[in-house]
């Protein structure tokens, strides 16, 4: 129980103690600011409203401003022209000093920044000059708008690259001129701390065999590499990384470098039952195996395009996981014409009783976002979690299947989002 002491000698005590400011522990503060801080910096957050909390909380003392710098400078994001130019031009001529907290910057140019640079030689590069401890850098464009790296663009990227020591590097929507700008590009991306590297779209203007050799990233261990023909076209290895682990594609044959990699995760993105069946050479065995499909409704080949895929497999016993992603799109034309699942649970269970694949993770979405009237979703989500038990229920009953299903729909209201999400 709380009671207040009324007595006398409380009341005559002297109160100065109270008055008297309490200094909390650094790791304590720091815990506030991460509080504060909800998206972790993320650049899809409300930017603006982030960063004026955390000013604010940079007011309170010096023990503050020190854990807030390292907060609000840590993920950087220059995404439009204006901002570009004027931050780069913030972290050049004013805050200089504060480019050591940078961790992580996202970089979006336009296709004609060259003509609209400051004319000054070896600006761009002057600016990244000082972005020394950067870890991850997103040198991502719009799908839209590609940039010909050339010129000022090309050379700062270079000189970033140089002076960094990158751990993630994500370059998507760019034109080079040839092969050989991409891959000296590429050699100079950190290839002593280099873990991941996504290369999504990159288009060349003048295709051809590199003169160059190949870019050696000893310590990559994740890739991404998207519309890949433009990039390696011809023969000869372009990139040396013995020490890859997961790779995710979404064209084949896959490119030869990557059948010299003892892979633990291979993903195969973009796949529709039309494509064509990828053919593994043989170095390729990875221990887990996702298949990203999408798919019509009234598409019935698509089990039988997972059965080819599993069967041309040069070695199935080494598999250990195996993940599909399917993606279900209706149409107005016949919205409620839904899936059959008893060919793929047929296939799945007959691979499993030959190879003994430890874990089957199954992801099904219906997506309705096609169809104007997004009530069919709301109604069809309880009836198609009864659809998945009865055509799974020999895996589930074997404890090696685990299934995820979902609805996305459009409503007015809502516009389009996902109506429903349950684990079978």
């Amino acid at each position: 129980m709380l009671s207040l002491d009324t007595s006398a000698d409380f009341k005559n005590q002297s109160h100065h103690a109270i008055s008297t400011p309490v200094k909390l522990p650094v790791d304590v503060i720091q815990h506030l600011i991460e509080a504060v801080d909800v998206h972790g910096g993320d650049f899809r957050a409300d930017a603006e409203d982030r960063r004026s909390l955390l000013a604010a909380c940079s007011l309170v003392c010096r023990a503050w401003n020190d854990i807030c710098r390292h907060v609000i400078f840590r993920k950087i994001s220059f995404r439009e022209r204006f901002f570009l130019i004027s931050r780069l031009c913030f972290f050049r001529d004013k805050a200089h000093h504060l480019t050591k907290y940078v961790k992580e910057t996202d970089i979006s140019f336009e296709n004609d920044f060259n003509l609209s640079v400051p004319r000054i030689h070896g600006w761009l590069s002057e600016c990244f000059d000082k972005f020394e401890n950067l870890t991850v850098l997103h040198l991502v464009n719009h799908e839209d708008s590609y940039c010909i790296c050339y010129g000022e663009v090309y050379s700062g990227i270079l000189h970033l690259l140089t002076n960094a020591r990158l751990r993630e590097f994500y370059l998507h929507h760019w034109v080079f001129q040839t092969s050989d700008c991409l891959l000296s590009l590429l050699g100079c991306s950190c290839p002593t701390t280099l873990e991941s590297l996504s290369l999504k779209n990159i288009k060349m203007m003048v295709r051809g065999s590199p003169s160059i050799g190949p870019a050696h990233l000893e310590e990559l261990r994740n890739l991404e590499v998207y519309d890949y023909k433009d990039i390696f076209y011809g023969p000869g290895q372009v990139i040396v990384c013995p020490n890859l682990k997961t790779c995710s594609v979404n064209d084949w044959p896959f490119p030869s470098w990557i059948a010299t990699s003892r892979l633990s995760k291979l993903t195969l993105c973009n796949v529709t039952p039309s494509r064509a069946i990828p053919i593994f050479k043989r170095a390729i065995c990875p221990f887990e195996l996702v298949i990203n499909m999408s798919v019509d409704r009234g598409s019935r080949e698509y089990s039988t395009w997972i059965a080819n895929c599993l069967n041309s497999i040069p070695a199935p016993d080494h598999l250990r996981q195996l993940s599909l992603h399917i993606c279900f799109r209706a149409s107005d034309a016949d919205p409620l014409h839904f899936p059959d699942y008893a060919p793929l649970s047929r296939v799945l269970h007959r691979f499993y009783k030959n190879f003994k694949v430890e874990r089957i993770q199954i992801s099904v979405e219906l997506d309705f976002c096609a169809v104007k009237d997004w009530l069919y979703s709301a109604s069809a989500g309880s009836v198609e979690v009864a659809r998945l038990e009865d055509a799974f229920d020999p895996l589930l009953k074997e404890g090696v299947l685990f299934i995820e299903f979902s609805v996305r729909g459009y409503s007015p209201g809502r516009g389009e989002g996902t109506f429903m999400r349950c684990r079978v």
